[in-house]
């Protein structure tokens, strides 16, 4: 506990510290995190208790400094908690993990899809790059980015690809390429393939999905 912290609290509560401390080491089980434990609950009992108008120091005993010792801990447990949800990337929707044929199953989201569409979807579900990377890879937005794995989930999760129609033929270089890629999981070819293909990276690349904040909130 620092100086100044020591000089703020009166001479009563300080002998309580020690107890303290040991209690909230117990609970922490870590010696940085019960001094800052400590320090915390010794100014909050301080600024409740004591620092206001009318002092209640009487009040204070070495139960109710563990008590609030320990709601406190229970606090930053369930705030970081919800931190590390927060932070949680969502959980890959797996397009291929119940596909008894992977090469069937790839073709399909070619012929539904355009290539760029595809190749946004695979990078992201399958190999979990992030958008703000094949935004920049594929030379489009982010919103169109999530916009387009949106969609695409939308019609796996229904089955409900058949009402889609593409013009474009796919590319059978392409479905090799990821199919290999998948296989290997390993990105690198699907790289490979848009670097040396700049056209494709030209391409208008989804006339069907806007970049819209609705789509982006729903794939983020």
């Amino acid at each position: 506990m620092n100086t100044h912290k020591h000089n703020q609290a009166p001479s009563g509560l300080l002998e309580f510290y020690p107890a303290l401390k040991r209690y909230c080491k117990s609970l922490t089980k870590n010696a940085w995190d019960a001094e800052d434990l400590a320090q915390e609950t010794v100014l909050k009992v301080f600024k409740k208790y004591i620092a206001g108008a009318s002092s209640q120091q009487s009040l204070i005993t070495q139960a109710l400094l563990n008590k609030v010792a320990k709601n406190q801990w229970i606090d930053q447990l369930k705030s970081k908690e919800e931190q590390k949800c927060e932070l949680v990337k969502e959980p890959s929707y797996e397009p291929f993990k119940h596909m008894a044929d992977l090469h069937s199953a790839i073709e399909d989201l070619l012929k539904h899809f355009t290539e760029q569409q595809v190749l946004a979807f695979v990078l992201k579900e399958v190999f979990q790059h992030s958008q703000q990377e094949i935004s920049a890879w594929l030379s489009i937005s982010e919103g169109a980015v999530k916009g387009t794995l949106f969609r695409i989930r939308t019609r796996l999760r229904t089955s409900n690809l058949e009402k889609l129609k593409k013009e474009d033929p796919y590319s059978q270089e392409l479905l090799e390429i990821i199919y290999e890629a998948v296989i290997e999981q390993s990105s690198e070819k699907i790289m490979k393939y848009i670097t040396l293909n700049p056209v494709l990276r030209q391409k208008a690349y989804d006339k069907g999905v806007p970049d819209c904040p609705s789509c982006s909130m729903s794939a983020a």
